[in-house]
């Protein structure tokens, strides 16, 4: 889930800043400028929720790695497959 929200916030950025350009070539550079500098202002705190979302992500994993791995009611087979690791 972070992956894919770390690429929507590149993917706006880009279609954002391609399209002021764009726009801007016929009217004025200052427009170009000015949608590249929001697309940036956008997409760049949608890129840290991603990276936030990763990072939680993963102490979520370690968590249940942990609560598996310490289970004294599970065996080899069973934490393996607690794991996804069979």
């Amino acid at each position: 889930m972070g992956s894919g929200i770390k690429s929507l916030a590149i993917a706006i950025a880009v279609i954002m800043t391609l399209i002021s350009f764009l726009i801007g070539s016929s009217t004025s550079a200052m427009f170009g400028l000015a949608g590249a500098l929001l697309g940036t202002a956008i997409a760049a705190p949608l890129y840290v929720l991603g990276i936030l979302v990763s990072a939680q992500a993963q102490l979520m994993k370690a968590t249940m790695d942990t609560a598996v791995h310490t289970s004294p009611f599970l065996d080899s087979n069973q934490k393996a497959a607690a794991m996804s690791l069979k």
